[in-house]
């Protein structure tokens, strides 16, 4: 027993030195990256000051992206309406251009949209759920879920995660001053 024991401490050691030095060496200047898969999935909420419906209204058509979702730039070919409704985007991240095709998996009115979004010539996938909370006096509870899987390089996870999570707080933020902007008036009131 003493000897299988000192065996399996021994390999451990052998192990962690491998990691050890695997996890010190750079890579040579013209080598890439390993890359690894990521799956992740997150999540916030927010409370707007609107009805529900209204903000499923505005949430169900993907053309309002290009206002809320930070590096959109073009929503075209919208195909159907509810339940398989399907569109291409495009988007600039980093001096990046990607295009894709999304479609509406799961669709209730007032209640929820499911948006399975992929990158042209894959690489990424990725499930945008919006979940509509009615509350009393006109506001809705709106929570956004996205779980998303992709390649990263190793070690990237930590920036990859604080990434996301900025994202979901700047589309709520969109969301929620586009929601609660006042209407522009026709008239300027008259003074009394």
């Amino acid at each position: 027993m003493k000897k299988s024991r000192n065996g399996i401490v021994m390999l451990g050691l052998i192990l962690l030195a491998g990691m050890m030095v695997s996890a010190n060496t750079a890579p040579a200047e013209n080598e890439q990256p390993t890359m690894f898969p990521w799956s992740n999935s997150f999540f916030g909420s927010t409370e707007i000051k609107a009805p529900v419906e209204k903000v499923f209204a505005y949430l169900s058509d993907p053309r309002h992206m290009t206002i809320y979702y930070p590096g959109i730039n073009g929503i075209d070919n919208v195909q159907g309406r509810g339940l398989g409704l399907t569109y291409h985007w495009s988007m600039e991240d980093g001096g990046q251009k990607f295009t894709g095709r999304d479609v509406y998996v799961d669709f209730i009115p007032n209640r929820k949209i499911v948006d399975a979004a992929g990158m042209d010539g894959g690489g990424y996938a990725a499930t945008f759920t919006l979940i509509f909370h009615p509350l009393p006096k006109n506001r809705v509870k709106l929570t956004i879920v996205i779980q998303d899987s992709h390649a990263l390089p190793a070690g990237a996870e930590k920036d990859h995660y604080a990434m996301d999570q900025q994202l979901i707080n700047t589309l709520l933020k969109n969301i929620k001053t586009e929601m609660e902007k006042k209407p522009a008036s026709a008239k300027p009131e008259k003074e009394k």
